[in-house]
């Protein structure tokens, strides 16, 4: 239940928003077999992930931690977990690559509930 909300506040959020990356330009970098896109596109993923906990850590969201990904996960761990969820779901992928990504890793890496 808790996803189903949060995934709905995240892409109601961004239907309207004008974005730099959407799901599918996202989806796209995690193809390309091309030098230095793989590290662009954990950037990317990294940035996602970093600015999301400093928001929670600043208390500008909501109480309720939207993932909490686990200390031995790598970088290009979090990368192939969005990527996967793109390629599994390409209905969503018109909306913003950001709340896409968030939204993986909190499907991948869910917080224990308090």
């Amino acid at each position: 239940m808790r996803a189903v909300v949060v995934s709905a506040a995240l892409l109601a959020s961004t239907v309207a928003q004008a974005e730099y990356y959407s799901g599918n330009k996202l989806h796209t970098l995690c193809g390309l077999n091309e030098i230095g896109a793989s590290e662009l596109s954990i950037g990317y993923v990294v940035g996602v992930a970093d600015a999301v906990i400093t928001l929670e850590n600043l208390g500008m969201t909501t109480r309720v931690k939207m993932f909490c990904i686990p200390e031995a996960v790598s970088q290009s761990q979090t990368r192939d977990v969005v990527c996967q969820y793109l390629s599994k779901n390409p209905h969503s992928r018109h909306y913003s690559a950001p709340s896409l990504a968030a939204l993986a890793l909190a499907q991948a890496w869910p917080c224990p509930k308090p």
